[in-house]
């Protein structure tokens, strides 16, 4: 009876000459896949799961890797894990991942199914996405037949064996997410990465000089900044005086002529885009949550939620971007060896901290000599998904996951806007005493100061 309860690569250089917009040089670097780098350390959480012939799948901590077994493709019952670890492929982008068992070979092919957020396509395409496997001795080669799914945003292939596996770019504008002082400069740079040069002809013979813009406007305008390209040097990115209405801004480069095929689909006049986040005085405020009972044995779980944004100041002007929302992770340990699944993760991960924007946001003055810094007080705006749901396959009176901790999400964050390079805000200070973080429950807000790092 079923239950249900809720709750090191090399690269070379290419010179090319600018035309239309200027007479000067700009650099192009092109990056070559089949080399040989370290193994990725390990980054994060390892996932664990065991998968029987019957088939099953297996999640990467961090939600990003997936791996379908059919059934058949196991002759027996394995323990396989997924490592996350730093990423040394060519234009990589997020962690690389490590397959365990080292080698372990499948009688039919496992689906290997990366999904991507909207932030790893800054810069470039989906399908311009590639996956690449490194070998025991740290070579990497491209993976030949894949798969994209826009909609899904997933990029999938067919794996026969275990190894590293990563993402990359085959043509990447960089950096593809940035922040950049107002009157600083950024330097801009196209890479290109060749993956088989003996069966693809990537790079033509007549590289066009990119057409620069900036929020649609050609090399753009004081208002949203400019781009210059000066000779034997990058472009470069010159930010505004003061933060624009329209922020970020889009810095793009149309590569006008330019013809390539890359996993049989044909390009031309390609455009890529950055955004890059312009900033007088800025902040990043990270919010963690997580309730735990799970030292109490069975028929308990733990769960992490969070989340991230950065706040954006210039004198009382304050809003907020680069919202990243991380989703909720449950561990469950089950009742009397009974198995459980998440039923309706697809739309209950968003968990708790769902941050859509703010419904308001107060800034406060600064009053010398009494009070030296302004006072920003942020009332947020989350969207609450369904609470999740757990399904057991056991018979009546098997138990389910007991959990109930008291923690809130707090609709107001406050702070001074001051020189600090960390505040730390936690559950004790949002509950006035009432309510102190421990191991097993807590709420935990970092504010850090954004330098100008350019």
């Amino acid at each position: 009876m079923k239950k249900t309860i809720a709750f090191s690569f090399c690269f070379t250089i290419l010179s090319i000459t600018a035309s239309g917009q200027t007479d000067t040089a700009f650099i192009v670097k092109k990056f070559y896949l089949d080399s040989t780098t370290s193994r990725g350390e390990p980054v994060g959480d390892p996932e664990t799961k065991e998968i029987s012939k019957d088939g099953g799948t297996i999640i990467s901590s961090d939600g990003r890797l997936e791996l379908i077994f059919p059934e058949g493709a196991l002759k027996k019952k394995k323990k396989i894990t997924i490592q996350p670890v730093t990423n040394h492929v060519a234009n990589g982008r997020g962690n690389a991942y490590r397959m365990e068992p080292s080698g372990l070979q499948f009688d039919k092919p496992v689906s290997l199914i990366f999904h991507y957020s909207e932030d790893e396509m800054a810069g470039t395409l989906p399908e311009l996405k590639g996956i690449a496997s490194q070998d025991k001795n740290g070579k990497w080669e491209a993976l030949q037949e894949i798969e994209t799914d826009t909609t899904a945003r997933t990029i999938t292939s067919q794996i026969f064996h275990f190894s590293s596996y990563s993402t990359f770019d085959k043509i990447v504008l960089r950096p593809s997410n940035a922040r950049v002082k107002v009157e600083k400069n950024l330097p801009m740079e196209i890479h290109f990465t060749v993956s088989d040069p003996d069966n693809e002809i990537f790079l033509p013979v007549k590289i066009p000089a990119p057409q620069w813009s900036v929020n649609a406007i050609p090399l753009g305008n004081p208002d949203v900044g400019r781009i210059s390209v000066r000779s034997s040097d990058n472009a470069i990115y010159t930010a505004p005086v003061s933060v624009p209405d329209e922020n970020p801004v889009a810095v793009s480069a149309k590569l006008k002529g330019m013809e390539f095929t890359f996993r049989k689909k044909k390009f031309k006049d390609l455009t890529l885009t950055s955004n890059l986040l312009i900033y007088d005085r800025a902040y990043t405020i990270t919010m963690n949550l997580w309730m735990d009972n799970s030292a109490d044995g069975p028929c308990t779980l733990r769960m992490e939620d969070g989340g991230a944004f950065t706040v954006v100041m210039e004198g009382t002007h304050t809003t907020i971007k680069e919202i990243a929302n991380r989703d909720m992770t449950i561990r469950i340990n089950p009742c009397y060896n009974c198995p459980m699944t998440w039923a309706n993760k697809a739309v209950s991960k968003k968990g708790p901290i769902n941050i859509v924007g703010t419904k308001k946001i107060i800034v406060t003055p600064a009053s010398l000599p009494g009070t030296p810094f302004s006072r920003v007080q942020l009332f947020l705006n989350h969207i609450a998904p369904p609470l999740p749901v757990f399904k057991t396959a056991c018979p009546a009176g098997g138990g389910m996951p007991s959990f109930s901790m008291p923690v809130f999400l707090p609709p107001l964050i406050e702070f001074e806007a001051n020189n600090k390079e960390e505040q730390i805000i936690t559950l004790t200070e949002l509950s006035n005493n009432s309510i102190k973080n421990s191991s097993r429950s807590g709420i935990k807000i970092v504010i850090k100061l954004i330098h100008d790092d350019n």
